[in-house]
């Protein structure tokens, strides 16, 4: 994941830093600092401490400067030092969780390569993807049989009308159509083009987020434009997972510049590192039953909650979702933070099986 990302929006030079102690990364924070701007937006997210260069660096252009953070401890130690802040409260953030089981890639001018990576890197399993890639409307597309020679796991097919959703099967969206889902169904439709689109990645990004929820990630990777963009308002508040290639790998950037620009995703990844996110996703043998019966054991000696006699499949499904997305280095690290920490803990089961009656 990029640890720092820099963008501006109008005339605000906004900075997202997630770690200030490499050497790199304090060096490149510098650098954005010393950029001729009219005025500055930097939030430090999860970080508790500054080196002392990037202190001083912030102070030379305190005028034109504001900070935000979600730690307690930076922002004690800023204004002390006579910063004003912004804080933003985590005790209001949802903890987002992905349950992968829909995938949705968008993208246009460079794309097709990347579609080719990621689903020649797909590991088997019963998830369902859709592509949506800009073109010609006056043109027919080869693009599913073109990703069919690349994955031996799954049928890839021209998505039609009144089409039912299967599992392991990847669906590229025609030309000259909107590809939208619901209960279960594609349907193609010729309403106006969107975004000078039509397939728009905006609707069907919306059409399937409505539909799956925090079932569904979508990616958006190369292209011009900013087709995608206006969609992922919706797609936060639906809790769908977003992730943005790395611009630096594209030469059409303006698809994900723009993208970057809402604020509105959860990462920014190197396309290596996107088929990694997927595969880890996609992993059934995060933990055994042994180990969660004895995280079982220990949250009812710490919280005095039993667990213990409910349907050991519903909580399974509950653990690994959170797994995969606190994403510890092994299970001991996630029993970890599970009894240190109470309000991930209610996240995890308080809130959901108080509302459940999954006794055995």
């Amino acid at each position: 994941m990029k640890n720092i990302i820099s963008h501006k929006v109008d005339n605000i030079f906004k900075i997202v830093v997630q770690e200030a102690e490499k050497k790199e990364n304090i060096c490149l924070i510098l650098e954005l600092l010393k950029q001729d701007e009219d005025y500055f937006e930097i939030s430090f997210l999860n970080v508790q401490s500054l080196p002392k260069e990037i202190v001083i660096a912030l102070d030379k252009i305190k005028n034109k400067l504001t900070i935000f953070t979600n730690e307690t401890t930076l922002k004690t130690y800023l204004m002390n030092l006579g910063f004003e802040l912004k804080f933003i409260n985590n005790q209001n953030l949802k903890l987002k969780t992905l349950n992968l089981e829909y995938l949705a890639i968008g993208g246009s001018a460079g794309s097709l390569k990347k579609f080719i990576e990621i689903i020649e890197n797909l590991p088997p399993s019963q998830i369902s993807v859709f592509i949506i890639m800009h073109h010609k409307s006056d043109k027919s597309s080869s693009l599913s049989s073109i990703l069919q020679t690349k994955t031996p796991y799954y049928k890839v097919v021209e998505a039609k009308s009144d089409m039912r959703i299967e599992p392991a099967t990847i669906y590229t969206a025609p030309p000259g159509k909107h590809l939208i889902v619901a209960e279960g169904f594609i349907f193609l439709t010729d309403e106006e083009k969107r975004n000078f689109s039509k397939p728009s990645i905006s609707t069907t990004f919306e059409t399937l987020s409505n539909e799956y929820r925090n079932n569904l990630l979508a990616i958006l990777v190369c292209g011009y434009g900013s087709d995608g963009s206006d969609s992922l308002q919706l797609l936060q508040q639906n809790r769908t997972t977003v992730i943005i290639e790395d611009p630096n790998e594209c030469e059409a950037k303006p698809m994900l510049e723009n993208a970057i620009k809402t604020g509105k995703y959860d990462l920014i990844l190197s396309l290596k590192k996107i088929n990694d996110y997927i595969s880890y996703f996609l992993n059934s043998e995060l933990f055994d039953k042994a180990e969660l019966e004895i995280l079982l054991d220990k949250i009812y000696d710490k919280y005095g909650y039993d667990y213990r006699g409910y349907n050991f499949e519903h909580i399974k499904r509950r653990v690994k979702l959170f797994y995969s997305t606190l994403k510890p280095k092994n299970f001991l690290e996630f029993q970890k933070i599970i009894l240190e920490n109470k309000n991930i803990f209610k996240d995890l089961f308080f809130k959901y099986f108080s509302k459940c009656n999954y006794i055995l």
